[in-house]
């Protein structure tokens, strides 16, 4: 009996010495890319619009929502990093909507989208998002 509760406290110690050394060992490396990252909002109708903007900023990785009051074009340029989530979304509220949104990569346009309210007219709520993950 002595020696199987001896077999099992070696084998316990020989399981936890396993573990240790393995969560000493660092992670792996994995390359990593700057890209330069513009975020856009565009009214499409003549006058400017009223637009609540949602961004994420890789940076703080956080959501920033801000109200912008009677624009045309509204941007936000930053840098980000390989594997970065990119969010963009933009609404009205009771105002005329007929707007698009872009992320552009490096000047290259990656993804967007345009309302679902095509006509200029009066719309209760618009809104759209779009996201991208950098690679």
């Amino acid at each position: 009996m002595k020696n199987i509760h001896k077999l099992i406290a070696v084998s316990f110690i020989a399981f936890l010495t396993v573990i240790i050394i393995s969560c000493n060992k660092e992670d792996v490396s994995r390359p990593t890319q700057i890209y330069r990252v513009k975020y856009v909002v565009s009214s499409n109708l003549e006058s400017p619009s009223n637009f609540y903007i949602t961004y994420m900023n890789p940076k703080y990785s956080n959501h920033v929502s801000e109200y912008f009051d009677t624009i045309r074009e509204w941007s936000y340029e930053f840098y980000g990093t390989t594997f970065d989530r990119l969010f963009l979304e933009a609404f009205t509220v009771r105002d005329s909507a007929y707007f698009s949104l872009a992320i552009y990569v490096n000047d290259s346009l990656k993804v967007a989208m345009t309302d679902t309210c095509p006509t200029p007219i009066v719309c209760d709520t618009n809104r759209i998002a779009i996201e991208y993950s950098l690679q």
